[in-house]
């Protein structure tokens, strides 16, 4: 049996060490020994806040396999890994540094590879493998350099049913929850003034055309690329990784705050409850429909899921993957309403187990139909369970990874 090492932050809103607690759950179900260390970023593992790790309210508290570890002691506990026959060590995003390991390295993504690019280059081998998280990001890693072993391994969720009854919509006492920070400025005249005349009019010319098409569900990268060719340019040779990694990262984070300014302001008959920083000027003027809850851990998410008849899920430039949200609303017995995606359109039906929002303006009616039908949402969420629990589970995903980098 061979052991694997993953580590994770202990901290946040975004669930990321219940995702950990998921994922490898799912290794050792596939008959890996492996363990999980929770990183306490500073100070005395003993000292952190217990909500501060999600998994603390959930059922995984009293397993032997995980526990919550100091910053400081990483390389110690790697060090005793290895002494003790260890193999494998995974992480979360590239982010702690090992060039030549004498171990098997395996970086799991959990964000598009733009957004991680110095951690790639700087803290793995050539050798180590990466996972991705959206299908389109494949194409970025290429030409950027990245050749390391790739598997794709969208975002999961909780591999058995919950242990917890479900309860029914009409016992849900939050309409909507929205999940997500909402700081980048999202007006369209910003986005399209940030390319100004001291570029070369075809770069002015390929960014507007990739925000059009980023803006209609072309993943940010993959619309750069598009919108180059169709002008007869080779994007990264004839800009630069540089300039291209700056307009990408322009780009990926309006595209986000554009979708969901565009869907929070059209929901003007309906509650929204939404966790998450809400940056100055974001609105203007906060609609009337959203019920502000700002900063929640992990583990109040997750209450708020179980509350939410809807979970409102829109980040942008996954269109070739998914989110946790969608799988830990899911789990959570709530309607996902999410971005279309190539990826989960292969086992869901629009309409009939999730919603695609296809146009963010039309949300506030396809949702208000929906709400009024407490019947009809049960149904749906029911028939998602079992899709979710068969295709989208970390097993699922840990069998990904196994299989993709030969672990068995």
């Amino acid at each position: 049996m061979r052991k694997v090492l993953f580590f994770s932050s202990a901290a946040g809103m975004c669930l990321v060490s219940r995702m950990a607690l998921d994922l490898v759950s799912g290794l050792r179900d596939l008959g890996l020994d492996a363990t999980l260390l929770l990183i306490a970023e500073g100070g005395d593992a003993a000292e952190i806040p217990e909500r501060a790790v999600s998994c603390k309210f959930l059922a995984f508290t009293d397993e032997p396999w995980w526990r919550v570890i100091p910053a400081s002691t990483v390389f110690a506990e790697i060090r005793a890994f290895l002494e003790n026959g260890g193999e494998v060590v995974m992480d979360w995003n590239a982010a702690l540094a090992f060039r030549d390991p004498p171990f098997q390295r395996i970086a799991v993504l959990t964000d598009a590879p733009y957004s991680k690019l110095a951690e790639l280059r700087g803290n793995l081998s050539p050798q180590a493998g990466v996972t991705t998280v959206d299908l389109g990001h494949t194409d970025f890693l290429r030409d950027f350099g990245i050749r390391n072993p790739s598997v794709f391994v969208p975002h999961g969720g909780p591999s058995a049913r919950p242990t917890v009854p479900v309860r029914s919509a009409a016992e849900r006492d939050v309409p909507i929850l929205f999940v997500g920070n909402l700081l980048s400025r999202p007006d369209s005249a910003y986005i399209r003034s940030v390319v100004g005349a001291d570029n070369p009019a075809v770069v002015r010319e390929i960014f507007a055309a990739a925000v059009d098409m980023a803006s209609d569900g072309v993943e940010p990268y993959s619309a750069l690329r598009l919108a180059a060719l169709q002008r007869s340019v080779d994007l990264v040779p004839a800009l630069g990784q540089d300039n291209v990694l700056g307009l990408l990262q322009i780009l990926a984070r309006w595209v986000e705050s554009n979708r969901r300014f565009r869907l929070l302001s059209a929901i003007r008959r309906h509650p929204v409850h939404l966790v998450g920083q809400i940056g100055e000027g974001f609105f203007g003027t906060l609609p009337d429909t959203v019920v502000p809850y700002g900063f929640r851990w992990g583990s109040e998410v997750l209450t708020l899921m179980r509350r939410a008849r809807i979970t409102l899920n829109t980040v942008g430039v996954f269109p070739g993957g998914s989110h946790e949200r969608i799988w830990y609303g899911m789990h959570s017995g709530s309607l996902v309403a999410t971005d279309p995606s190539d990826f989960m359109a292969e086992t869901f039906e629009d309409g009939h187990n999730i919603v695609f929002l296809q146009d963010p303006e039309s949300a506030d009616d396809t949702l208000g139909e929906l709400l009024a039908r407490p019947d009809r949402l049960d149904a749906m969420t029911a028939d998602a369970m079992d899709v979710y629990l068969e295709n989208h589970t970390w097993r699922e995903r840990a069998a990904r990874i196994v299989t993709g980098f030969g672990l068995i």
